[in-house]
């Protein structure tokens, strides 16, 4: 083989690694948890943080070396449920009652704004978030539309009352006033990883997307032990980075 030819094939693979590179994924870090406390935060009426677990998770990643946190979540202590039966193909949570508070996500001001973005890639403000399980479109196919599992972000400051079971319309309207969209900011929820015995877990696929899962317990009913329910959310939805950036 010629020099030339040679000199053209190195060229060549070498300019294919770093396309490779470049589109690969922009967090090249992966998703770290560590236990935290609930803070006392103002935006956190007392009625809320007695519903809430008093240890929580911190996610964080490592930039540059540095670590750098993403943000904080605390569930519920216990998720109000109902029966099953309303489980269908693609509703994969049906025993949570709609409308029920499922906990909090603190979106932290030090983390790079590209993690303050929900499902739908709609910027979000870094501060303190209601989740509540709701059921909402995931999709339109051919038999028309899909419905899934979401949990619906709501300002903290304004959603003190726990126990409250919100309507369908509240959960849309709570959520269009923190994404400012007629789109609600919301979170999906997927399928738990029956292979992950660890609680809290976090995964991380190659475009950056972080999955929290945990085990929670449902409300017993009078007489019955309370049940525990596996949830895996994807927490974390990276902007997309223009390639090479």
């Amino acid at each position: 083989m010629s020099n030339t030819r040679k000199t053209i094939l190195w060229s060549a693979l070498a300019l294919t690694v770093l396309i490779l590179g470049a589109t690969s994924g922009w967090a090249a870090e992966p998703y770290l948890i560590d236990s935290v406390a609930l803070p006392q935060s103002p935006a956190l009426a007392q009625g809320l943080r007695v519903a809430l677990n008093p240890q929580g998770s911190l996610l964080y990643t490592y930039s540059n070396g540095l670590r750098e946190p993403i943000c904080e979540i605390f569930f519920v202590k216990t998720i109000a449920g109902q029966a099953s039966a309303s489980a269908s193909g693609t509703v994969r949570y049906g025993n949570l009652k709609p409308g029920s508070l499922i906990g909090v996500i603190h979106l932290l001001r030090e983390a790079t704004e590209d993690y303050y973005v929900d499902s739908h890639n709609q910027k979000l403000k870094p501060g303190y978030y209601t989740m509540r399980y709701a059921v909402l479109p995931a999709g339109t196919y051919a038999n028309g539309p899909v419905m899934g599992d979401f949990v619906v972000l709501s300002k903290a400051n304004g959603d003190t009352n726990p126990a409250r079971i919100l309507t369908a319309k509240e959960l849309v309207q709570r959520g269009q006033w923190v994404s400012g969209t007629s789109q609600p900011a919301c979170m999906p929820l997927v399928p738990a990883d029956p292979k992950t015995t660890q609680s809290p877990a976090v995964t991380e696929d190659d475009q950056g997307v972080g999955t929290f899962q945990v085990t929670l317990h449902l409300a017993s009913k009078r007489g019955s032990a309370s049940p525990d329910v596996a949830l895996a959310m994807v927490v974390l939805t990276p902007a997309p980075h223009p390639e090479g950036s």
